[in-house]
């Protein structure tokens, strides 16, 4: 918020620049930024002013697109809100006069928004039918940016779609279908995920300064172990210390992918097309298994693959997981630090909170 906060004294700014210049253009567009932002602000009624605004003046210069993307905003404004029926009326005015196949990013937004109307007013299968045209959308431009079309703050995950249509198939498809369709989406959500991210690496290559970051990071974090271990006996700051450790090590990670990213950056994408779930099966030896895990609304999937089926089930909230996982990764990176699993061994304590660590994650996952 802070962040959203700091940029629309920035969008102000940059406004008032291009009215001096007198150009109409910029300043609408950097309404139609404002108004994403006021959204999510919670500041509706200024933000739907700010679109209006946007919306009349490229009406005028004929930018029939940025029109639709400004009806698909207030779709989303108006879906916040509980008007379900505004929302699919935005939906059909955002395509109308326009060509998939010139605007594949525009219909897409407009069919997620209508897919998530209707799944609210509980059509289930027009919200899939809707969904499914939206990940043809998705799934017709590939791994290409589309420019203002693709980076749109208002539409949060793309992957969400895959979710959703994961989640309808759980409910609508036959019992002999189900499980099998739920994996084909769940593998089309991490492969749009892979190709997503190295088309962003081919358009915006990782900077030499990783390295220099990397050795940054560390030695922040060595001071910060040689500190608890200092302070263990009395335990005083230690929840402070440890909260800015968890932070370092994200963001330790982070860096570690990025740098690896750097070393290998794509050539290209030819194909991000997931198999389907009959070729995983008979690639698999006999009584061999295949675990995956899927995050949709905030819940956590499992889809296990065997040779002859493929069961999909709900395993709870994300939340648990994640803090299991951040206590876990806390306990190793003590021991990753101070001489390895022998460390742990050494130190009773140390081995038991590990050991707890593991069996409740064993009991979430």
């Amino acid at each position: 918020r802070q962040n959203n906060r700091q940029a629309l004294v920035l969008f102000s700014e940059a406004r008032s620049l291009f009215l001096q210049s007198r150009n109409p253009i910029w300043p609408a567009i950097v309404d139609f930024y404002r108004s994403i932002l006021l959204r999510d602000l919670g500041q509706t009624k200024p933000a739907l002013k700010l679109a209006a605004r946007a919306g009349r003046v490229f009406g005028a210069e004929s930018l029939l697109s940025r029109v639709a993307l400004v009806q698909v905003l207030i779709g989303e404004i108006a879906l916040d809100g509980g008007r379900l029926e505004k929302a699919l009326r935005s939906a059909e005015l955002a395509t109308r006069g326009l060509n998939p196949d010139d605007h594949p990013m525009v219909f897409f937004h407009a069919e997620y928004l209508r897919g998530r109307a209707l799944k609210l007013n509980r059509y289930n299968p027009e919200a899939f039918a809707a969904f499914q045209r939206a990940a043809e959308m998705l799934e017709s431009i590939r791994a290409r940016l589309a420019g203002d079309e693709l980076r749109l703050a208002f539409v949060r995950n793309k992957l969400d779609v895959y979710a959703q249509l994961m989640l309808l198939s759980g409910e609508i498809q036959p019992l002999d279908k189900r499980s099998s369709l739920m994996f084909e989406f769940i593998e089309k959500a991490k492969a749009r995920s892979l190709a997503d991210r190295l088309a962003y690496l081919e358009t915006n290559p990782p900077q030499p300064q990783t390295s220099n970051e990397l050795a940054g990071v560390r030695q922040q974090l060595n001071a910060l172990y040689r500190e608890i271990s200092f302070r263990e006996i009395d335990r005083r700051h230690i929840r402070n210390l440890k909260s800015r450790i968890l932070v370092l090590e994200q963001r330790l990670s982070e860096v570690v992918r990025e740098r690896a990213l750097e070393e290998k950056a794509p050539s290209e994408i030819v194909d991000w097309t997931p198999l389907a779930w009959e070729r995983v099966a008979a690639s698999l030896p006999p009584r061999a298994q295949i675990v995956e895990y899927f995050i949709a609304e905030q819940q956590f999937w499992v889809a296990v693959t065997g040779t002859r089926a493929v069961e999909v089930r709900k395993l709870g909230p994300v939340d648990p997981v994640f803090e299991a996982v951040r206590l876990l990764a806390f306990q190793l990176s003590r021991a990753r630090h101070h001489g390895g699993v022998s460390h742990l061994r050494s130190i009773p304590l140390g081995q038991a909170a590990t050991v707890a660590h593991l069996q409740a994650l064993h009991e979430l996952l």
